[in-house]
């Protein structure tokens, strides 16, 4: 079971990545700048295809969906124009608030329709005991991962916002209840009522105090962050005898409270935003902060799968790495 686990998985994996590089090549090469309409389109029928195409192989499509996504955010986004980007982020954004909002309704509404006679208290335990101790190993796993991929060396994330990612994480039975509700098996009744309840029981007793669990481990939201850092920056900037570094201070701190580490008003057009992007891209890869496997990937994503799928790409004009001698800045235009 485990072996077919892996290998579904995979192969899901495997079949979301060549339909977002697909997509990313077409509109790579095919210009469609003149309608933005038909761009946004696009990529949202690519992101649906790459779901039809592992659904119609007997592979998962949410797997598959979601890495599809993925790859058409790192290329295929880049190929089309401002307003197309802006329209794509608005319609996925409200589409996938208006499902998430059906979904946990209809699973509300759902809990009137329990039939005690397929509840079972001993698979229920058994079940949130296997959520809580998985979650464990879903957690910790990727951060031993990445301890060891940064060569032993201190993490950055502390350990209190691990433990909220815990918590955090314990609330997504919704998604689960409705994976449920296609299974065909003879005792489908008894999981789809434990998968329920379950559900049912992690969102209320974990996603309502949400908010009180990250106040007692110290996890403050983005905006606050922000206001502290850029207060923080103003009082600096006043007492600060060198206005320069005062100007660095502020500058550096009121990047918290900034949607984009990138600063866009001084931008003429969206190639010159383009060019800023990727020159900010390429000098975190020479600071070398990253874990060494990491670190190999974004060289042979910058030099050679950015070039073959990513129109817009400043860096190819700037003779770094070993492709980019093969193109030049014709590709901003």
């Amino acid at each position: 079971m485990c072996g077919n686990f892996f290998s579904l998985s995979f192969q899901s994996v495997l079949m979301g990545i060549f339909v977002g590089l697909v997509a990313s090549r077409l509109l790579r090469d095919v210009n469609m700048d003149y309608n933005s309409v038909q761009q946004t389109t696009l990529m949202m029928l690519f992101a649906y295809l790459g779901y039809l195409c592992a659904e119609a192989a007997a592979l998962s499509g949410i797997i598959s969906m979601f890495t599809t996504g993925l790859v058409l955010a790192h290329y295929a986004y880049w190929n089309i124009n401002a307003r197309a980007k802006v329209g794509t982020e608005i319609a996925v954004t409200s589409i996938a608030n208006i499902c998430q909002s059906f979904l946990y309704i209809y699973l509300g509404l759902s809990a009137f329709s329990i039939e005690a006679e397929y509840v079972k208290p001993d698979m229920i335990y058994v079940t949130m005991g296997a959520i809580l101790i998985c979650r464990v190993f879903s957690v910790g796993v990727p951060i031993f991962l990445c301890w060891l991929c940064s060569g032993c060396q201190p993490l950055k994330l502390k350990w209190n916002e691990w433990v909220f990612v815990y918590f955090g994480g314990l609330i997504r039975g919704a998604v689960c209840f409705g994976l449920s509700l296609t299974m065909t098996s003879d005792n489908r009744r008894i999981l789809r009522t434990t998968t329920q309840i379950c559900a049912l029981a992690l969102i209320v007793c974990i996603g309502s105090p949400l908010q009180l669990i990250a106040y007692i481990f110290g996890i403050k939201p983005d905006r606050e962050k922000g206001k502290e850092a850029a207060e923080e920056g103003k009082a600096l900037a006043e007492t600060a005898e060198d206005g320069k570094k005062a100007g660095e201070a502020v500058a550096e701190r009121e990047s918290f409270s900034q949607d984009s580490q990138f600063s866009r008003a001084g931008a003429k057009d969206e190639a010159e935003v383009t060019e800023m992007i990727d020159q900010s891209f390429y000098e975190l890869i020479k600071e070398d902060t990253f874990p060494w496997l990491l670190q190999k990937w974004l060289h042979f994503d910058l030099n050679y799968m950015m070039p073959m799928f990513k129109r817009k790409t400043a860096l190819s004009g700037t003779g770094q790495g070993h492709g980019s001698s093969r193109h030049n800045r014709s590709d901003l235009k």
